[in-house]
């Protein structure tokens, strides 16, 4: 079978991949009917699962995997989907948390590969991409496994996104910041609408603490739906109570409820994201489904999500691999950097993917005592460490070096580090997952040909 599956992801990788192009997709490259039209020929039952559904910028995969987690705690079997991949694409299709297996991956693939094909055929609305197609595959290994709920994240927006076929329980909308600009548009409010785009007719939306021009137009689109909003700023309030290397415990209030929770993820950003996903609990818990206080508080202490503010070594440096690659993001990860962590100088190692704001993600370190080392990762859409490096000097920060890759990026600044330096690898989720592969020495496939 394993050479079945090496054949799926050769023929997965032949169909256009935006994730991995050079040029960022415009709207016209995107066609909800494209989707909607694959899922008829594959089967629009996969469809009628009861399903969360969860766009915004920063977060949401975080928050699909907290609620994923809190149900199965409750003896639910969910389906996860999430997007992108650090290691190896079989990580986006969970059951129960669980990872795909490569012969169910490949099984999958081959079973709607003739649909595939019959779109192509049609050429009505052009052909199916990379995410369309894993997305579709999401959608049937979950309605052939008959799991009770599926948490879906969306890939990218969310108005044309290829997830938005689902009619869902709930809509949740995490934090908006500004992110993939050249698609989206270059305001708050361009984003806000895209995102919007998942807000169904009279269902519910749960909606993060949001920048206030984002949260006014998802309330206008929310209203012109008769779509309840349910504010997590204003439902939930918490505050931290004890925080280590091993975790964070934090209270979380409720107007008619208390609870006293522990999560091993060391973000203080998190505790917001677990909020947001409690909220979504209360939702479905409304619409029928039983939870338990029992269940959200293993659920939150079970969950857990590389690649997000990760300590991978703590010995002779703190070594730290994070992968917020906009600004909005980066500012939250240096605030909880900065409130948990003693240092007396960052060394970063940078790098970043085209099209994204590398002017703004570096902004957020001003007033930190920084050095940075730029870097590219094997993403075919890296931008050059020595780009990454000039922009860097042209904003006066102080550099040490420009490398060729994330491995020496971090031997770099393990050589310049001393013993009260924090190095921080970040810049973009594939950054990140390099750092992860080469400390953790976790197995990852690279596909030289696409």
């Amino acid at each position: 079978m394993v050479l079945r599956y090496k054949d799926a992801i050769k023929s997965l990788s032949s169909l256009i991949n935006f994730e991995r192009s050079l040029t960022a997709p415009n709207h016209s490259q995107f066609h909800i009917e494209r989707m909607t039209l694959l899922m008829d020929l594959v089967g629009k039952e996969c469809l009628e699962i009861p399903t969360i559904h969860v766009a915004g910028t920063n977060g949401k995969g975080s928050v699909s995997s907290i609620i994923a987690s809190i149900l199965n705690q409750e003896g639910y079997l969910t389906g996860l989907y999430t997007s992108p991949s650090l290691h190896k694409p079989t990580e986006r299709i969970r059951l129960a948390q669980n990872i795909i297996s490569e012969d169910d991956f490949a099984d999958i693939f081959f079973n709607i590969l003739e649909s595939i094909e019959k779109v192509h055929v049609d050429k009505k609305y052009g052909e199916i991409s990379y995410f369309e197609a894993i997305t579709a595959m999401a959608f049937l290994y979950f309605k052939k496994k008959n799991v009770d709920i599926q948490i879906i994240e969306v890939g990218l927006g969310g108005r044309l996104d290829a997830t938005n076929v689902v009619f869902p329980s709930v809509s949740v909308i995490t934090p908006i910041g500004l992110d993939h600009v050249g698609t989206l548009g270059d305001t708050i409010q361009k984003i806000a609408f895209e995102k919007s785009g998942i807000i169904k007719k009279e269902i519910p939306v749960v909606v993060a603490p949001q920048n206030e021009d984002a949260f006014e137009v998802i309330a206008n689109i929310s209203k012109s739906k008769n779509s309840e909003i349910i504010s997590v700023e204003k439902n939930y309030s918490w505050r931290r109570t004890h925080f280590d290397f091993y975790g964070q415990k934090f209270i979380l209030k409720r107007c008619d409820k208390t609870f006293d929770l522990f999560t091993n993820n060391l973000a203080s950003y998190q505790m917001e994201n677990i909020a947001t996903a409690i909220s979504v609990i209360d939702v479905i818990k409304d619409q029928g489904m039983n939870v338990s206080d029992k269940s959200i508080k293993n659920g939150v202490a079970k969950f857990d999500w590389s690649g997000r503010l990760e300590v991978l070594q703590k010995d002779t440096n703190i070594l730290i691999a994070d992968g917020s690659h906009n600004a909005h993001g980066m500012e939250k990860t240096l605030k909880s950097i900065k409130k948990d962590f003693d240092f007396e100088e960052m060394i970063v190692v940078l790098g970043v993917l085209r099209g994204h704001n590398l002017h703004g993600i570096s902004e957020q370190f001003i007033g930190i005592n920084s050095k940075f080392v730029a870097v590219n990762s094997r993403e075919p859409r890296a931008l050059p460490s020595s780009d990454v490096f000039e922009i860097l000097q042209s904003q006066g920060l102080n550099l040490i070096s420009f490398e060729a890759t994330v491995f020496e990026g971090i031997q770099t600044a393990r050589i310049h580090s001393s013993k009260n330096s924090l190095i921080l690898v970040t810049g973009s989720l594939s950054v990140a997952a390099e750092a992860i592969q080469h400390v953790k020495q976790v197995e990852f496939e690279i596909y030289p040909d696409i």
